[in-house]
């Protein structure tokens, strides 16, 4: 299939694979992801906000295209907006209506930042029954999706558009609709098999060749092998490997976007620099490579226990050392602090290295097998 995508997209899968942009243009970008929770909104809602501060001169519109549950609208409304009950629900209910009036400003330096919710997505059933009691025919979702997508493209330089989690109509009507897509993926077999299925079904209806790229979230062992297959099954460049972060994930928690110089957003302003080079520099700030991962991997249980075992021993070393200090009266109280704080420092250094870890707890249950051995041989002599 992924050779069938590659011959189908011909030249535009490696002209857009390189992300080399003739000259600039508008760009209205689908933001999706084979399924729920990988962090698109996240992601979306960073680029709009980076495009807005790194290139000064550029419009940038944010769009919620998730109507079904809104999470762009209930991220951004938290802080940044102050009404998301109106939005696109207005125009699905009166198609009279137009979306420039319906767009809020976000506060960022550059003053070129603006957001076009949901709005109040529950009186779309609601509403729209009472007018239209048989159901005949649908809401008008997907034409109105399509619509706003073509008439704010040529209110902004670019239109971040944020789609629902998985792939369904209304996320194929955006994908129509834009000039570009870009799609996050995770790490686990889950995330990646739901991606595949996701870039099958644009291949289907002949849209595989707007991807521009992907993006692996989350990251938290060597990507490399997302990276590899990813570039084959998906028929495009790897944008980024974006890390798990800590402090983006409290911010996302509290209503708040991370900050651009974090860790998250360093390494999406890396993706942005791939994607559009004649609009975004790459950063200066060192971006993590795949091998950076395997020392930084906390989430190894063998290195993690290895670690433990390390806090232990030191644990037991440096207590012994302060005990048999103050019992002895041999040196004074201070010298005991600065060996066990000497201790900790060594243990932390130790610790914070994946392959130490690993290393200590082998090395531990070689101990341990050693030992269970010995007590059986010596139970079978009596």
């Amino acid at each position: 299939m992924a050779a069938d995508r590659s011959r189908k997209t011909g030249e535009g899968v490696s002209a857009r694979g390189t992300g080399q942009q003739e000259k600039e243009e508008p760009r209205a970008v689908a933001i999706v992801s084979g399924k729920g929770g990988s962090g698109k909104t996240l992601i979306a809602v960073q680029m709009g906000f980076e495009l807005a501060e790194y290139s000064r001169s550029s419009r940038v519109i944010l769009m919620d295209a998730d109507i079904g549950t809104a999470g762009m609208s209930f991220y951004l409304g938290y802080r940044y907006v102050h009404n998301t009950r109106t939005g696109l629900s207005d125009v699905i209910l009166d198609r009279n209506k137009t979306y420039a009036p319906l767009l809020q400003d976000i506060s960022v330096p550059s003053g070129n930042l603006r957001y076009l919710p949901v709005g109040d997505y529950r009186r779309i059933n609601r509403e729209y029954r009472a007018r239209n009691p048989d159901l005949a025919k649908p809401p008008p979702i997907i034409p109105v999706l399509r619509e706003a997508i073509r008439e704010l493209r040529e209110e902004a330089d670019f239109l971040i558009v944020d789609c629902r989690g998985g792939i369904d109509d209304e996320s194929l009507g955006v994908c129509s609709a834009v000039d570009d897509i870009i799609m996050i993926v995770e790490q686990d077999p889950t995330s990646f098999q739901a991606s595949r299925y996701l870039v099958d079904t644009l291949a289907e209806v002949d849209l595989v060749h707007k991807l521009r790229g992907y993006i692996i979230n989350k990251v938290y062992a060597n990507p490399e092998p997302v990276r590899r297959n990813g570039t084959v099954d998906f028929a495009s460049q790897c944008l980024a490997a974006v890390p798990v972060d800590l402090e983006a994930m409290r911010a996302f928690l509290l209503g708040q976007v991370p900050a651009p110089s974090g860790l998250f957003g360093v390494h999406i302003q890396d993706a942005l620099s791939r994607a559009y080079p004649a609009v975004i520099r790459p950063p200066a700030a060192r971006i993590l490579s795949d091998s950076d991962y395997d020392k930084m991997n906390v989430f190894d249980p063998v290195a993690s226990l290895g670690g433990v075992i390390t806090a232990i021993v030191l644990l037991t070393v440096g207590t012994g050392f302060v005990v048999d200090l103050v019992t002895r009266q041999t040196t004074p109280r201070t010298q005991a602090i600065v060996v066990v704080a000497v201790l900790a420092v060594i243990g932390a250094a130790a610790a914070a290295i994946a392959s130490t870890r690993t290393f200590i707890r082998r090395g531990a249950a070689a101990y341990v097998g050693f030992l269970r051995r010995l007590f059986r041989l010596g139970r079978g002599a009596r």
